[in-house]
């Protein structure tokens, strides 16, 4: 082989190497958590009102739950593709539903190519074999409507909420036996006006919209030693125009809180011990808060303090992050105070 065909293999080669390594058509995967996403499948769905997906027989309505997977790919013309999990609001049933759209602006509107859903069938009447996963019928499940408060009161420790949370629906369920019972559902949840010092009846609390979120959870049970423990809380906001829009985003809480206050005091404490100079600061007034989900709950605090010994004051900014589990200290990602001019 001459060295004119060995240079050419080579360039053929490189090209062939950049177009896969572009992948000219390849799908490409889009955030399933980008608000304008959740905006138009949940008014495609609205659009498609009347119309009954592949798989169902008189589903004619479906409110999007959230948003399992969604890729776009160059195709003649864009085609969209998402998995989501939706809820009919005839038949109050889950489903696990695809949708297909090909985008083609220069042909007019966009064009449905595939609209299919799977009923999450039930199968609760099958026996659970030792290690064996089974969906549980969340509409008529006695074991499931027990553990509706223990379960809500678990979402509500994680999330550090002073207000009473009420489990609205399951939305799907499984069991399986490891050394216990393990339940995997998720369900929608919402909060209440209720303060849990207050101890008011469930009946007497009116549910805030802007609070319903989804939550997976896991509860471990063990009924011979009446033990239960929830090992897993993963939640988001529920997925539609009614509701609350901004993932992960800062939301103001009130400064008076008496658990905003707790957890400002128990930092302070906690700065002051370590301190190695004779200023302690005290907390005088807390003036701006505001909380954000990530990974545990995020505080961030505006305040006043002053010096205990020299009565200096200062204006103040600190960061706390409060973990999922309880058991793990909370802990300072930010703390700075700058004296107040005496002028």
């Amino acid at each position: 082989m001459g060295l004119n065909h060995f240079i050419l293999f080579f360039f053929l080669g490189l090209v062939q190497f950049s177009l896969g390594k572009r992948c000219l058509g390849c799908p490409k995967n889009l955030d399933i958590h980008d608000q304008e996403l959740h905006d138009y499948l949940s008014k495609k769905l609205h659009d498609l009102k009347g119309v009954i997906p592949k798989g169902t027989v008189t589903e004619t309505e479906l409110e999007l739950v959230r948003v399992k997977n969604a890729q776009e790919q160059v195709v003649s013309g864009i085609q969209y593709s998402y998995q989501f999990e939706a809820i009919g609001l005839n038949s109050n049933q889950m489903y696990d539903c695809s949708l297909k759209v090909l985008r083609q602006p220069w042909l007019g509107p966009d064009k449905i190519t595939e609209y299919s859903c799977n009923l999450f069938i039930s199968n609760g009447n099958r026996r659970l074999l030792p290690g064996g996963e089974i969906i549980i019928d969340v509409h008529k499940d006695n074991e499931l409507e027990e553990l509706k408060s223990f379960i809500s009161q678990e979402i509500g420790k994680v999330q550090h909420s002073e207000y009473l949370m009420i489990v609205m629906q399951y939305l799907k369920a499984t069991k399986q036996v490891v050394e216990g019972i393990l339940i995997k559902t998720t369900v929608q949840i919402g909060i209440t006006n209720c303060h849990l010092k207050l101890n008011s009846a469930d009946a007497d609390c009116q549910h805030k919209l802007q609070g319903h979120q989804v939550c997976d959870v896991q509860v471990w049970l063990k009924p011979w030693m009446k033990f239960k423990q929830v090992t897993v809380v993963q939640c988001q906001p529920l997925q539609s125009n009614y509701f609350e829009k901004c993932v992960g985003c800062p939301i103001e809480k009130d400064p008076n809180s008496a658990f905003i206050k707790q957890s400002l005091e128990k930092t302070l404490y906690k700065l002051n011990k370590e301190s190695h100079t004779s200023q302690k600061l005290s907390l005088v007034k807390i003036n701006k808060a505001t909380s954000q989900v990530i990974n545990g709950i995020k505080l961030t605090v505006y305040f006043d303090a002053q010096d205990a010994k020299s009565h200096r004051k200062y204006t103040c900014k600190a960061v706390i992050i409060l973990p999922p589990s309880s058991s793990e200290e909370q802990i300072e990602d930010e703390f700075n105070c700058t004296p107040v001019s005496a002028y």
